[in-house]
């Protein structure tokens, strides 16, 4: 379900399934030597930094707020450890 905001000149933003906007949450830049945008949050007192593999801007920003919504959401594959040989094998025995 995508939701948007409208703006006060008559444009649509996408909102972020938590119902925010990801551009107030997300620092979008560029470094000086890189062609990609990159987005800095935190959520949760976690920092999460990384670039978005994208040249254009708006996309950078919608792939930025996805990678937020992710974080919030707690379904990044990245932001956790994998799991321990321990924990496989109490997994595989029961």
């Amino acid at each position: 379900m995508l939701l948007f905001r409208s703006d006060p000149f008559g444009g649509t933003h996408e909102l972020l399934p938590c119902g925010l906007l990801g551009g107030d949450l997300v620092k979008l830049f560029r470094k000086s030597k890189s062609k990609y945008y990159w987005y800095d949050f935190t959520v949760r007192d976690e920092r999460y930094r990384g670039s978005t593999k994208e040249t254009n801007e708006t996309r950078a920003q919608k792939a930025a707020s996805l990678k937020l919504a992710a974080a919030i959401k707690g379904s990044d594959p990245l932001d956790r450890k994998p799991p321990t040989l321990r924990q496989y094998s109490e997994d595989f025995l029961q």
